[in-house]
């Protein structure tokens, strides 16, 4: 876990090198990071600066935020699910991909369910988390074999149940799978979350 020493203040890059460093140490095989610390330190801004670095760089970068208020289920996700559908109709690839990907596409983006041309018979219940645990490990696994993936999450301590649970699913069986797991043939991916560390936000995870 990477905690900022002090707030990132403009000019200061220690910490922003620190991170970097760690993603690309993660990134040929994939693997998870966490950036955790009090309110205020600048874990906000420190994951801005990274997902403009690795912008620049050619990666493809989604980032979410969660958001206590939202009755959404797994509201982080759906603003990276956005950004992904961006990306692949840059390139003409965006039908094709969703129709692939209904399961995940219908739960995260449901104005789309009816663009997705097997949607009426591949879209789960969004209460049948084992199913779409499993679409959305499919939608990560051939975006990263399009471009090597950096997905980003903000505020996770804030997230609901459902995003918190998607988000440990992913870590486990995508992005650092546990030992005895088999890992994802071809996947190349980092997935990074910023969490408060104090006791309010413990409280709230609870």
């Amino acid at each position: 876990m990477v905690s900022p020493s002090k707030p990132l203040l403009e000019g200061s890059r220690k910490n922003l090198t620190a991170l970097v460093e760690m993603h690309d140490e993660l990134a040929a095989g994939g693997g998870v990071i966490v950036v955790g610390g009090p309110r205020g330190v600048g874990k906000a801004l420190l994951l801005g600066e990274l997902r403009k670095e690795l912008a620049g760089r050619g990666r493809l970068v989604l980032f979410g935020r969660a958001e206590q208020a939202s009755t959404q289920p797994s509201a982080a996700l759906r603003e990276p699910a956005a950004q992904a559908l961006a990306f692949l109709e840059a390139r003409g690839a965006a039908e094709d991909f969703v129709d692939a990907h209904a399961r995940a596409v219908n739960v995260l983006m449901p104005q789309l369910s009816g663009f997705a041309r097997s949607s009426a018979r591949g879209a789960p219940r969004a209460r049948d988390k084992a199913a779409f645990f499993e679409a959305l490990r499919a939608f990560f696994t051939e975006l990263s074999h399009l471009q090597p993936l950096t997905l980003i999450l903000s505020d996770l301590h804030a997230g609901d149940d459902d995003t918190r649970d998607a988000v440990r699913f992913l870590a486990q069986h995508l992005f650092n799978p546990e030992p005895g797991a088999e890992p994802v043939e071809g996947f190349c991916g980092v997935l990074i979350c910023g969490t408060r560390t104090d006791d309010e936000a413990t409280q709230a995870a609870a």
